[in-house]
């Protein structure tokens, strides 16, 4: 189920005596037994370690705030922290909204590289899209890592597929899953 910011499923949850662990969080958390990733922090992580290496301008695929189900709570919590992040670095963020396609990603990418010149990292928030934005990288006659480095918040097993290999924060995907059973497990133990 995915969890928006104020969702009427995780009220109808509520009101059972249904055992349940979510996986993400609605804006009222309350009373509810939930893991979720700091998405603040990994945001915050991926520009610090671009900002670091000397990037001052740097782009970013992400999702809509806003999609058909309501707000998104971890694209939400994310552009946040971007917004926060560029005030306290001395660095230009360029966002782009995407979808979850690697066409999407494939055409902001190339949208990004040819308005802005200055660009060579590239933050992308989800696995599924990294490869359009490599091929775009591709083919705009850049490479990775030479020309862009390219940071994706996802799965480090996934990324680490790719060619050349991505550098990730991994978001840990199979322990979050161990750590939300086991609660669960307790229960019906």
């Amino acid at each position: 189920m995915q969890i928006v910011r104020h969702d009427a499923g995780v009220e109808a949850l509520r009101n059972t005596p249904n055992l349940f662990v979510l996986i993400e969080r609605p804006e009222d958390n309350s009373g509810l037994d939930l893991v979720d990733l700091d998405f603040k922090e990994t945001a915050y992580l991926a520009i610090k370690r671009l900002v670091d290496l000397g990037h001052k301008v740097i782009g970013c695929l992400d999702l809509a705030v806003q999609d058909h189900a309501g707000d998104l709570g971890y694209a939400f919590y994310m552009q946040q922290r971007y917004e926060m992040t560029q005030r306290n670095f001395d660095m230009s963020l360029v966002r782009r909204i995407v979808g979850r396609g690697n066409q999407d990603s494939y055409e902001a990418t190339e949208t990004l590289i040819s308005c802005e010149s200055k660009l060579s990292p590239i933050v992308v928030l989800f696995g599924s899209t990294y490869s359009g934005v490599l091929r775009a990288i591709h083919g705009s006659g850049n490479r990775v890592p030479n020309d862009f480095a390219v940071i994706c918040l996802e799965s480090s097993t996934a990324a680490n597929c790719m060619m050349p290999s991505l550098s990730t924060i991994d978001c840990q995907l199979a322990d979050i899953g161990r750590i939300a059973a086991k609660p669960l497990l307790e229960r019906i133990e």
